[in-house]
């Protein structure tokens, strides 16, 4: 059996949650490593949240590897319709607010390349649009589409939905 905790949505920016963090992660590998237990641990994709969230050298040190949450850039509870995980920068998105940036910030603060691990969302979601005549990325939402939550491959494959792909 295994269990799984998440701290997600619990710590709060500073030093003492950072701090705290990285203490837990030194004391998680000491005890992982008497039984040859792997350490991972999922990490912001947001720049921003770094230097905010994390000490980026002591993960470096002891995780086996980073799970880079790459996804969600946006979300359908947007005002305006986005990629939920742009590879680049697209339009007048901030430059720092897609998946190469956060591969990029990351790699920036000392995470070697072998410890990164992309996550990728394997679902899209749904706008509700404002105008029904601007369709198109950017285009102002009044919230989620009909579904109020993600939508699945298999959902989006089997569906009449309209795909925004003009990239």
């Amino acid at each position: 059996v295994h269990h799984f905790y998440s701290l997600q949505g619990v710590c709060k920016p500073g030093d003492s949650d950072k701090k705290g963090f990285s203490k837990l992660v030194v004391k998680l590998r000491t005890e992982f490593n008497k039984h040859g237990f792997y350490l991972s641990a999922a990490v912001s994709a947001v720049i921003s949240k770094i230097d905010t969230y994390y000490e980026p050298t002591i993960l470096q040190n002891n995780l086996h590897w980073l799970g880079l949450m790459a996804y969600d850039f946006h979300v359908a509870g947007d005002k305006t319709v986005g990629l939920t995980a742009p590879f680049f920068q697209y339009g007048n998105e901030d430059p720092t607010f897609n998946v190469k940036a956060a591969v990029e910030g990351w790699l920036a603060k000392g995470v070697s390349p072998d410890k990164l691990v992309l996550g990728v969302p394997m679902y899209g979601v749904s706008y509700t649009l404002a105008d029904k005549t601007k369709n198109t990325i950017g285009s102002p939402a009044n919230g989620p589409g009909f579904q109020k939550r993600a939508l699945f491959y298999n959902e989006v494959r089997t569906r009449n939905y309209i795909v925004i792909s003009q990239l």
